[in-house]
Order: C-alpha cells, then structure tokens, then sequence
C-alpha cells in the first residue's frame, strides 16, 4: 500500500494584498476571471522573471559562488535565482549548441567578472526586493539608527524650531511695534 501526498499552490499568496489600494497602471492583458486567486494565477503563469534583473551584457563570473545547471531558457533561470533568498543575480551563457546558468551569492563588482560574447550577467533589481513590511519588522536596530539618535535628532529639531520662531517673533515685534 503506498501513501499519496497532495499538496496545492495559493498564487494569491506570491502577491501583497493591501486592502483599499488600486494601482493604477495600464494593463498588458485584460482577463477574465471570477476570483482574486484565478487572477493571481493568470498574473504568474504570465509573469516575465527576467524583469527583476538589470542585465549586463557580454559578462561572466570569474568564479561562480553557488551552482550552475543546465537550463532552456534564461527565464528558467532567472525564477531559480528569485526562488533562492541568498541569490544576488545569475549568469546566462547560450550558445547554438547549449545554454548555461550560474547563480551568485555574491555581490557583483569588477574584479569578479570578466568579459565573455556568450554570456550575460543579470543582477536581481531592487523592485524584487518586498515593497511592504508590517509594521513591527521596521525597528530602529535594523535600519542602523541608535534609539538615543533618534530622540538627540527630536529635540534638536524642536530647539532649532523653537529658535527660528523667536527670531521671527522678535523681528516682527521690534518691526511693527506700536509707539
């Protein structure tokens, strides 16, 4: 007797949901689809991976950081680097024979690649990166700022308010005074 696991996919889950917020853009495809999660479905199955990554063309890695395999397509290989949390961009190298993917876990700079005509870097872009946060993952300990720095640069302010209107106060009052 064998066991069968059966799992499903939510695509509405790859998608941030922000209650009473439309964007505004104009559509490449218009759908028709009775449900958020069969719109969400369409929008993955069409999504175009490479739009994540700025592409720099005619480069190589000198010395790859992380795996490479054999793919299709460069799509294929840009959604196994989105797929990985650690991957920073990928390699694509095609000739007419074969294609060739490298990801990196590296950051990309010019002692560690070199020119090469059959293949392309592709570094993940920063509209990859999750453009909403819940409110208690932004803390002052990982945005670099020091809880006494931010209280210093609080009254500071409101001393160089309160300075600024006084001036103007004394200004106004010794310019328009009343004899």
């Amino acid at each position: 007797m064998s066991s069968c696991i059966i799992l499903s996919k939510r695509y509405l889950n790859e998608y941030n949901v922000i209650p009473g917020v439309e964007v505004q853009s104009s559509s490449i495809k218009d759908l028709k689809v009775s449900s958020e999660e069969e719109c969400a479905k369409a929008c993955s199955l069409e999504k175009k991976y490479t739009f994540d990554f700025d592409k720099s063309p005619k480069l190589k890695f000198k010395n790859p950081s992380s795996e490479s395999f054999s793919v299709v397509s460069i799509e294929t290989c840009a959604s196994q680097c989105l797929e990985k949390s650690d991957c920073l961009a990928f390699e694509f190298c095609s000739d007419k024979y074969s294609s060739k993917c490298r990801l990196s876990v590296n950051n990309i700079t010019e002692t560690n690649v070199e020119n090469e005509e059959t293949c392309d870097i592709n570094i993940k872009n920063i509209k990859t990166q999750k453009p909403f946060v819940t409110s208690n993952s932004v803390t002052a300990a990982n945005v670099g700022y020091k809880p006494g720095l931010a209280a210093f640069l609080a009254i500071l302010m409101l001393a160089v308010g309160a300075s600024i209107g006084a001036v103007v106060m004394w200004y106004v009052s010794s310019r328009f005074s009343l004899i």
